[in-house]
């Protein structure tokens, strides 16, 4: 199975689960995450995206030209990969990955961690075939409301919460100061 995903812990979770996978990050040449798929062994190609600015200027010119050519690159990145499902986050940059995977009619997912869903997200929601949220309350900012299904945020698998006073220490907070961790279940299901 050929799979372009995003984000990286989903894409170790799949590993796990799948046998034969093989995964294609795609993201903007040297931002951070390139180097960070790469440390973890997995292919990275590059498109060119941009943010859509709110106001009428010549970055708001930039940016659809910028994205014009995503666009295109996307389309040739699907074309040769060949991935039999596409998974982005809510940014910018899936934007045109995602959605030349749906046009080719191979299956797609979003998942938006943000409680207002952002333009991507809404953009793609009736495009794609599944979108997936952290909140409940981002699913009356989403025009579809067919294909949503609540999932809460993907977490690190290596989340470590046993730390000790002497962890604490190393990180600046006082022995005699109480700590909390909050962790929630955004699904809003009981464990």
């Amino acid at each position: 199975m050929d799979i372009y995903i995003l984000p990286l812990q989903c894409a170790k979770k799949l590993e796990k689960e799948i046998n034969d996978i093989e995964i294609l990050y795609v993201g903007i040449k040297g931002k951070p995450e390139e180097r960070i798929v790469k440390k973890y062994g997995y292919k990275f190609r590059p498109i060119e995206a941009m943010g859509l600015p709110r106001k009428i200027s010549k970055r708001l010119f930039k940016s659809l030209i910028t994205n014009f050519k995503g666009f295109k690159e996307a389309k040739k990145i699907i074309k040769e990969f060949k991935p039999d499902l596409v998974i982005g986050t809510g940014g910018y940059v899936c934007a045109p990955i995602l959605y030349q995977a749906s046009k080719k009619n191979i299956k797609t997912l979003i998942h938006e961690s943000n409680s207002f869903p952002g333009i991507t997200t809404r953009f793609l929601s009736n495009k794609v075939d599944l979108v997936c949220i952290s909140f409940e309350e981002a699913k009356k900012h989403i025009k579809n409301q067919k294909n949503i299904h609540i999932t809460g945020n993907p977490v690190r698998g290596n989340f470590n919460t046993n730390y000790t006073k002497e962890d604490l220490e190393k990180l600046g907070i006082k022995k005699d100061r109480p700590v909390v961790f909050l962790l929630e279940d955004q699904t809003g299901q009981k464990p």
